[in-house]
């Protein structure tokens, strides 16, 4: 079995943050409201994730801690989802997602194997959204969610998203000269980002003198210049979008956790704007 190992102190909070959502929606929804509920899974991973931790006393395997990924909470939530659908592309994790599959078999579980815009933008334009309302999980190992995709999700008017956007990925791409980012890269900003615009928080240098050949362009230090973008750019396609919440919260961030809610209904946006206020405060 691949086990599936991630990041520090941010991990536990990302899987708090989803499952107090998760659990609040599902309780919101279900019952009176007759909804059918979906849960999307674009990373999907192995399903759970395995900690490294000092055990003295031998209280462990090997020193190592298995916990519920993303998926198994899904799974375990009361009230239940009627139908979920997982997103992997690595063969050895889709391996382990059948197993667990194959361990709910009372479950309605769709497993897609490839890449994830393509998987939840299919996944979104076939599913009849009418009695249906969706949870979203995007906790991409990279810069791979396309601004694309994210406007799909926001079409439907029926998912609400929890979205750990890569920050430090962003940062990593953005060189502090833009004559130092290659073309890929920029390609790569674009397509996660929704736009070029990212190219005009390139200002000239204030070093560049008059008798300089060519103007450097720099752009403005800090974390929050592209969560700023990323912030406006998720509210143009949906109806509300939160605060981000930064990962670590010490320290740098590594990522910024949005919730974004689709539906453009004054209730749904209401009775979110709740169960978020809440979540944040306690987390």
């Amino acid at each position: 079995m691949v086990e599936h190992r991630y990041g520090g102190d941010w991990t536990e909070i990302k899987i708090t943050l989803l499952k107090s959502y998760m659990t609040a929606y599902t309780r919101a929804l279900s019952g009176k409201n007759h909804f059918d509920l979906v849960y999307i899974d674009a990373f999907a991973g192995t399903g759970e994730r395995v900690a490294s931790v000092e055990d003295p006393m031998n209280l462990t395997q090997n020193g190592k801690i298995k916990y519920d990924g993303s998926v198994k909470v899904a799974l375990n939530m009361i009230p239940q989802f009627q139908e979920l659908y997982f997103i992997e592309k690595d063969q050895a994790k889709i391996e382990n997602l059948q197993k667990i599959k194959q361990e709910n078999q009372n479950r309605n579980i769709t497993i897609l194997k490839g890449d994830a815009n393509y998987h939840v933008k299919k996944t979104c334009q076939n599913i009849k959204w009418n009695r249906k309302r969706g949870l979203l999980f995007l906790d991409p190992y990279g810069m791979e969610v396309e601004f694309e995709t994210l406007k799909a999700i926001a079409a439907t008017k029926r998912i609400d998203v929890c979205y750990l956007f890569p920050l430090a990925g962003v940062f990593r791409q953005a060189a502090g000269k833009i004559s130092n980012i290659e073309p890929y890269k920029e390609g790569v900003l674009t397509k996660v980002l929704g736009t070029n615009d990212w190219k005009n928080l390139y200002k000239p240098s204030r070093q560049t003198s008059l008798f300089d050949s060519e103007i450097s362009l720099e752009r403005e230090r800090g974390a929050d210049v592209f969560d700023n973008m990323i912030y406006s750019r998720l509210n143009e396609v949906f109806s509300y979008v939160s605060s981000p919440v930064k990962l670590p919260k010490k320290g740098v961030p590594f990522f910024s956790f949005y919730y974004a809610i689709s539906n453009p209904s004054p209730a749904a946006i209401a009775l979110a704007k709740r169960i978020i206020t809440h979540i944040v405060k306690n987390c």
